[in-house]
């Protein structure tokens, strides 16, 4: 790389009357040796790919140089452009950093195209996989699609076989059969006769049924009314039985009666009384009117009380109160309560 480089000289001499000027020597195509020191360097390193970084923007002073000196013993100092130093880093830093981003952008490429590759080739053989599981499969479908061919055909075959036998004796019994319709059209046409001749019976059997059937309505009408003549009859008969056995009650209830009246019994409301001329214990009173079918008189009203009193008049009588020890009281033969009794 070329460059215009200014390097300044100071010179202690200074012009009259005018403002104190430093001197400026204009060094063209000529670069000082640090500079040139540098570009050797970096010469030598540049196979190496190694940066050389400068730690300022200014270059040692030369010494050992006399020539140029002034009067005073100072040395010149050769002082590089600080702007071109820090431009000349910045540009390295630039290639640099594009170098590193070319390389990153390139990295990305190539890893993007490499993992593409990869996803499609993982696809890819995922897809084979699928398409040999799919075609595996369709083999074993086939296998047995061709195995249930064979037993179809085999069982065809024997079917076949079945149906042309069956052929045969269907055309055996067609043959029979052909006969027999030839057999049965004659036996039709001797039916049909037949049937004309039935035909013929079944009206005359008909009007035969209408007549009986007026003449059953007939008899079934005298059936009706003899039925209910018959239940009249019944019912008259019932009455007549239920009076007839009326008056056997009634004849009965007065022979009773009078068989009772003839006994010296006395009949008061409905029931009978009958005053013994015996003189008995109370328990063969008791004894004595359970063979009769009666009991000793129970007491249930004044008026009852009335009729046994003029009965027996002043005579001791027994009747069915009895004295019972235990409790020492008197009860009725029917275990009611003693009941009051009137003293007349």
């Amino acid at each position: 790389m070329t460059s215009t480089l200014q390097v300044a000289e100071h010179d202690g001499s200074q012009d009259e009357g005018s403002s104190p000027k430093k001197n400026r020597d204009v060094w063209r195509g000529v670069r000082p040796p640090q500079i040139a020191e540098y570009d050797t360097l970096k010469k030598e390193k540049s196979s190496t790919k190694h940066f050389w970084e400068f730690q300022s923007g200014v270059c040692a002073p030369l010494t050992g140089m006399d020539s140029g000196a002034d009067e005073r013993g100072s040395y010149p100092r050769w002082v590089t452009s600080s702007g071109v130093a820090a431009l000349i880093l910045f540009l390295l830093c630039i290639l640099l950093l594009a170098g590193i981003i070319g390389l990153s952008v390139h990295y990305i490429k190539v890893s993007s195209h490499y993992n593409s590759d990869y996803n499609d080739f993982t696809e890819e053989r995922n897809l084979l996989k699928v398409s040999y599981n799919n075609m595996t499969e369709e083999r074993n479908q086939l296998k047995a699609s061709y195995n249930n061919m064979t037993e179809e055909r085999d069982q065809l075959k024997a079917s076949y076989n079945n149906l042309t036998e069956e052929r045969d004796q269907l055309e055996a019994s067609h043959n029979q059969l052909m006969e027999e319709r030839d057999q049965l059209k004659a036996s039709h046409n001797q039916l049909m006769e037949e049937r004309d001749q039935l035909k013929a019976s079944y009206n005359n059997f008909i009007e035969e049924r209408d007549q009986l059937k007026a003449s059953y309505n007939n008899l079934t009408e005298e059936r009706d009314q003899l039925e209910a003549s018959h239940i009249q009859m019944m019912e008259e008969r019932d009455q007549l039985k239920a009076s007839y056995n009326n008056f056997i009650e009634e004849r009965d209830q007065l022979n009773e009666t009078l068989h009772l009246w003839n006994s010296g019994w006395i009949k008061f409301g409905s029931s009978w009384y009958l005053l013994s001329d015996q003189k008995n214990t109370w328990t063969a009173s008791r004894e004595d009117c359970l063979k009769r079918g009666a009991h000793l008189v129970i007491i249930n009203s004044e008026a009852e009380q009335r009729l046994l009193h003029g009965l027996s008049g002043s005579r001791n009588t027994h009747i069915g109160l009895h004295f019972i020890k235990m409790e020492k009281t008197w009860m009725w033969f029917d275990d009611g309560p003693s009941r009051k009794i009137i003293n007349s």
